[in-house]
């Protein structure tokens, strides 16, 4: 019993854990948007801008989160898929017997 229970709040650290990363890759990605829209309109002073090189960073790290976040989510759909195509062959091959039914048997 204790394997189990222990198991479960190991599933749902990393369930956890998880949800907040993916809360942060959420977070970092709209703040670097919201920096390029506000400030794609400024006046800029030259080469050494730093409102350029702040959006020029910005679009960095869209372009390497996103990449991440594409590649996570063919992973998730490849893995929801395999999950739906079990549950169905499951449905499909399993035989009802007496034993799945839990019948008792007496002579």
């Amino acid at each position: 019993m204790d394997k189990l229970f222990l198991n479960t709040r190991k599933i749902l650290k990393s369930r956890v854990t998880l949800v907040f990363v993916s809360f942060l890759l959420l977070c970092s990605i709209l703040v670097s948007v919201l920096v390029i829209a506000l400030e794609s309109e400024h006046e800029c002073s030259g080469d050494d801008c730093p409102i350029c090189a702040c959006i020029h960073q910005c679009e960095k790290c869209i372009s390497l989160l996103s990449s991440g976040c594409v590649s996570f989510f063919a992973f998730a759909n490849c893995n929801t898929l395999r999950t739906l195509l079990v549950k169905a062959a499951e449905k499909v091959f399993s035989h009802t017997t007496p034993i799945t039914q839990k019948v008792r048997l007496n002579d």
